[in-house]
């Protein structure tokens, strides 16, 4: 999907909830960035904006197995896709897959570094409590999803870049 239909597909659409919104309970309102990011790279990518209670069900759902997503602190795991997943399907389209398919570090390098990808999950330094925090941009950096209001947490620039990948199964 290009830069330009999310442009205005995102400008025809009421914006995805944020964690700090009220909308969320804990830990998915302090601490669930990362597992939000990663359920907005199913509604970005339909067009279709879920209820926010909607997305903290289908999240303790999936965090009866810690390695998807830990119910205690929203970390992710390593079948953190099964929440993009998830979220396609609550989306109508469960015929979408979405994956991790690379890192990038600061200087550029990394695991899958040059991997073709739509989606970029950057991991910002914060100020905060946890240190992290995450966003969804497209492949061309434009920013998609904050899942905070504001940005007075962060500190400096992207300790790295997590890629991501969607395609039909």
């Amino acid at each position: 999907m290009s830069v330009m239909r999310h442009q205005a597909e995102r400008e025809q659409r009421r914006e995805i909830p944020k964690q700090n919104g009220g909308d969320y309970a804990e830990p998915w309102r302090s601490k669930g960035c990362r597992a939000l990011s990663l359920a907005a790279i199913a509604q970005v990518h339909t067009g279709i904006i879920l209820p926010a209670v909607d997305v903290e069900a289908m999240l303790l759902r999936l965090s009866e197995d810690p390695l998807v997503v830990r119910p205690d602190n929203a970390e992710t795991g390593t079948r953190e896709h099964h929440i993009i997943n998830e979220a396609f399907a609550m989306c109508g389209r469960p015929d979408m897959r979405g994956r991790q398919v690379g890192v990038r570090n600061q200087r550029g390098q990394g695991w899958q570094a040059d991997a073709p990808h739509d989606y970029v999950i950057p991991e910002w330094p914060t100020s905060g409590s946890v240190g992290t925090h995450y966003t969804l941009e497209d492949a061309d950096g434009t920013e998609l999803y904050d899942s905070w209001e504001g940005d007075d947490l962060i500190t400096g620039e992207p300790r790295r870049r997590l890629l991501y990948r969607v395609w039909e199964a």
